[in-house]
């Protein structure tokens, strides 16, 4: 064992010989069978401990076949054992790896202490069986309570692989990889125990639910989990290259983000099946592929130069084994193998970012340096520092480029989820003023893929600040996304903490010109209003400070919060419908009919809330009138017909002029009627059904829609 790895990688013995490890590196070595880090595939091939420098460790398998290993600490060090039966008539022979060091004692020392393993490894089967005899094991029961981030912290990493374990069995693999990721959030874990725990997680998620469990790998900690899971199922042959194939394509559309991540992992369990010692072979295999072959190359690519023997490389030329590979195989494999061709030259040989931009830039091949750049920024964005980026990006000099690096810094920034992503990449897209839409299209379509959940930042109204600049930075946070994420409602939570509901509806009426107000006030007043009634109680008081500012919204939302309130707390409120909706057998018939069906329940619900509200019956039917007149006509089916045309010429005139008539009071009612009696399209149905009692009383105030 050498700082290079194992040599040699591969070795053949018969069944009656012993191979001894001797440790030449500077560092503790620990040769154990695969899979990393549980060993299973061979459990006896383990030292159990670390092999010192200078000392040494003895095995004599027991069983012909091949056998994978790595180091332990190192797990990107491999190689494959490989057992043999013995010759007849030849006496018991023995491989030492080093023979010119270790001497015949040392030999003898070493077979007598993997003899000692043997007996304490029989002594403790015998104990643990009788411990079972009479300390019978109860069937595992699922357990939904799970160890707490910092109780699991606190633990060794032995006892952490134990409780992940156990959490798999009790309460489900995928449990257990969540964990890990809540625990580990934010931490690169490309080595060490992190990422030896993601390895772990893939395993079992292999074991305990075979393909259909690749799906909840991730790309975290440097796609640990993917190494683990398909080492596990490759571990004897590539069998099931196609399910694990169709397994990944379940994520989403076949160029989607999660997909590509899904395939990539494929790539880096190919590589590992071929030891990182044969990259064409493990190139010929991703083509095998039906789709994704990109990906999956750029998988074998990032394995091997985290994994493979510095022998492989070659220190004097930088492009090896691009270069290679294109002479032999054209441009088929230049991208992929260029886009991690940055990360070998920086991490195995050292080389300084400037070095590293002089070499992309001299690259003759167009796929290999477009990929060479891209490279660079994903290595910027480790330091998630925006102007760092920018300004390394810069370097590069020619405009083409170093887009494509601020584009991939951005990217990379979303994936990785950097602290402080979401105002960090689009700080990064700024950056450059070519291809800076592109960028920013490229973030959004990363945040979507992946279902990256952003956190907003909305800061406290300063003293002596422009209340109007306020709120329009505030909204200007949501209008930039799309409203995304609940955006506007927590917006709507720090204007309501730091103006109240009157001074932000005066505000808004004093901004409605601006675009980031406009576009969705509607929306957070609804939401403004509901927290003033959660405060007051009284529908009352809540209207004395509403207006019509926004289309009402603040109408809306109080009358939203009142009925929720009053559903929750009066289970018979849909049975004021039940009796007017008419039989199920009504429900498939043509608009005609139902719409008289439909607006009667609408106004028993009106003569509901007069007795109880004390409200004016007439305007609130005014405003149920248009609304329903309104949502029949934008439900139509499509113009087709000369009668479907009349329907629309009939209902647009009387609908919109009463939608320019409808009181405030009216329009919160129209909210709740056309929450309640849902809009379904069909061939013979294209208005509004009434649903059941239950259908009433039941999901109806969920979130709210965009406004028209």
């Amino acid at each position: 064992m050498t700082s290079n790895g194992f040599e040699p990688q591969e070795v053949t013995v018969d069944e009656n010989s012993s191979i001894i490890f001797f440790n030449k590196d500077t560092k503790s070595r620990w040769p154990a069978s695969n899979t990393h880090p549980t060993h299973e595939l061979y459990p006896e091939f383990d030292p159990r401990k670390p092999i010192a420098p200078g000392e040494s460790w003895a095995f004599k398998p027991k069983e012909t076949g091949e056998w994978k290993f790595h180091d332990h600490l190192l797990p990107h060090m491999r190689g494959v054992l490989t057992v043999v039966k013995e010759e007849q008539d030849e006496n018991q022979k023995q491989v030492d790896l080093e023979p010119d060091i270790l001497s015949t004692t040392s030999t003898s020392i070493a077979e007598k202490n993997s003899l000692m393993d043997t007996i304490k490894n029989i002594w403790s089967d015998v104990l643990s069986k009788i411990k079972d005899i009479f300390n019978p094991s109860k069937p595992t029961e699922k357990n939904d309570a799970v160890i707490s981030i910092e109780d699991f912290k606190k633990l060794s990493y032995d006892l952490q692989t134990k409780e992940l374990e156990k959490i798999a069995e009790g309460n489900g693999a995928p449990r257990a990889w969540q964990l890990i990721k809540n625990v580990f959030a934010g931490e690169g874990g490309s080595s060490g125990n992190i990422h030896d725990l993601a390895h772990l997680a893939g395993i079992l998620l292999y074991e305990k639910g075979g393909f259909e469990h690749i799906t909840d790998c991730g790309s975290e900690f440097a796609f640990g989990c993917y190494h683990g899971f398909l080492d596990k199922a490759f571990a004897e042959n590539l069998d099931h290259l196609p399910d694990a194939e169709q397994s990944c394509l379940k994520l989403g559309p076949p160029n989607s983000g999660p997909v590509a991540s899904c395939i990539h992992g494929i790539g880096h369990g190919v590589a590992s099946f071929y030891s990182t010692n044969d990259v064409e072979k493990a190139l010929v295999t991703c083509r095998k592929l039906a789709s994704g072959n990109e990906y999956c190359f750029d998988g074998v690519f990032m394995e091997f130069v985290r994994s493979a023997p510095d022998t492989f490389f070659k220190s004097d030329d930088p492009y090896y084994p691009c270069n290679s590979l294109e002479e032999k195989y054209g441009y088929a494999y230049s991208f992929s193998c260029g886009r991690n061709q940055p990360s070998l030259l920086m991490s195995r040989y050292k080389k300084g970012f400037d070095e590293v931009v002089g070499v992309c830039t001299r690259a003759s091949s167009k796929p290999f340096k477009n990929a060479c750049f891209e490279s660079l920024g994903f290595s910027l964005a480790a330091t998630g520092d925006a102007r760092q980026i920018i300004a390394g990006c810069q370097k590069i000099g020619e405009d083409e480029f170093v887009a494509k690096c601020i584009k991939a810094a951005a990217g990379e920034l979303v994936f990785q989820e950097v602290p402080g992503w979401p105002e960090t990449s689009k700080e990064v897209c700024s950056g450059v003023s070519q291809g800076q839409r592109e960028c920013l299209e490229h973030i959004e379509r990363l945040i979507k893929e992946y279902h990256k959940q952003t956190s907003f930042n909305f800061r406290n109204l300063k003293s002596g600040e422009d209340a109007s600049s306020y709120i329009r930075e505030q909204l200007q946070v949501c209008y930039d996304t799309g409203g995304r994420d609940g955006c506007y409602k927590q917006a709507a939570d720090a204007l309501y903490n730091n103006l109240g509901l009157a001074q932000t509806l005066e505000l808004f009426k004093n901004n409605e010109e601006y675009p980031e107000v406009y576009a969705r006030c509607h929306e957070v007043t609804h939401y403004l209003s509901r927290l003033e009634y959660e405060k007051q109680g009284s529908i009352a008081n809540v209207y004395a400070q509403c207006d019509s500012t926004c289309h009402g919204g603040c109408y809306h939302g109080t009358m939203e919060a009142y009925l929720k309130e009053y559903v929750d707390g009066d289970a018979n409120l849909g049975s004021i419908f039940s009796t007017v909706c008419g039989p199920l057998s009504l429900m498939n018939v043509s608009m005609v009919w139902d719409t008289r069906l439909c607006l009667l329940p609408t106004w028993s619900l009106c003569n509901h809330y007069n007795f109880v509200t004390g409200f004016r019956i007439n305007n609130i039917r005014s405003g149920v009138i248009p609304e329903y007149l309104w949502k029949t006509l934008l439900h139509l089916p499509l113009l087709t017909t000369p009668v479907n045309i009349l329907r629309r010429m009939i209902l647009f005139i009387p609908a919109m002029r009463l939608r320019k008539n409808t009181n405030p009071c009216a329009g919160n009612t129209r909210v709740l009627i056309f929450r309640l009696f849902p809009i379904r399209i069909g061939k013979k149905l294209p208005g509004f059904v009434c649903k059941s009692p239950v259908s009433i009383t039941t999901g109806v105030f969920g979130p709210l829609a965009p406004t028209r």
